[in-house]
């Protein structure tokens, strides 16, 4: 009787360790490594090493208006995540939240016993999704989508963003003078593509470039994950850039 226990024990054992990695396997990341939101995601990703296939979607071109993406997200936006066959995702940092509660380990990006710890990373992440990247984004589209150049006061709201940035990266990181968080992965996809497009004068910004430097030595692959696509990023809004002004 011992000896049917400890197998059927054992095939229980195989059976979640085979469906768990199945699962891990069957992670698809739908967007693009130019999009900012898309590569909270990846960077997020390759902090947890995950491995994931990414499936490119380009709205520039459409691609996320086709019915079977409308399918998997009716906002048609990217990213979306699908793990496995039954759960798809939608937003960035929703996203990475649940990537990190789902898969993390050590609970150092997205604290989990510690109320106010959890809290001041989720604080940060809509800071991120409401005041920074909104700023960046209404500085950096413009030129993008070939609209003109945007009005002074879009240039003055990211200058003062960025002052709160570096209030918050002081000495440490975002959501934690200790270690990196969540919020930093964010951040990080946002101010990388800004830093890229040359549009502010980051470098006098000291306090986020030395928060800047620190984090992108610690996230793995980070060009990979993370800054080839903030250039390639930078890139075209410095050729848009130039092609309105002529």
């Amino acid at each position: 009787m011992s000896t049917g226990v400890t197998r059927g024990r054992r095939s229980s054992i195989i059976d979640f360790v085979r469906r768990n990695n199945s699962r891990k396997q069957k992670l698809l990341l739908y967007g693009n490594l130019y999009s900012p939101p898309c590569r909270i995601v990846s960077i997020t990703l390759e902090c947890l090493n995950l491995k994931y296939k990414l499936m490119e979607i380009w709205p520039l071109k459409g691609e996320h208006q086709t019915p079977e993406f409308l399918e998997m997200n009716p906002q048609h936006t990217i990213p979306v995540l699908k793990d496995g066959d039954d759960f798809t995702l939608s937003e960035s940092r929703a996203i990475a939240v649940y990537l990190v509660e789902q898969f993390g380990k050590d609970g150092k990006l997205l604290p989990s016993n510690d109320p106010e710890k959890h809290a001041k990373v989720i604080q940060m992440l809509h800071f991120d999704a409401t005041v920074f990247w909104p700023a960046v984004k209404a500085l950096t589209f413009p030129y993008l989508l070939k609209q003109g150049p945007p009005p002074q006061e879009v240039f003055d709201a990211v200058n003062e963003a960025l002052k709160t940035v570096s209030s918050l990266v002081r000495g440490g990181f975002v959501g934690s003078k200790a270690h990196m968080t969540l919020a930093d992965l964010a951040f990080m996809a946002t101010y990388s593509s800004l830093r890229a497009s040359k549009l502010v004068d980051h470098k006098s910004f000291w306090y986020v470039e030395a928060w800047f430097k620190r984090c992108k030595n610690q996230i793995p692959r980070y060009d990979h994950c993370n800054g080839k696509g903030a250039k390639d990023f930078g890139k075209v809004i410095r050729e848009r850039k130039a092609e309105l002004e002529q």
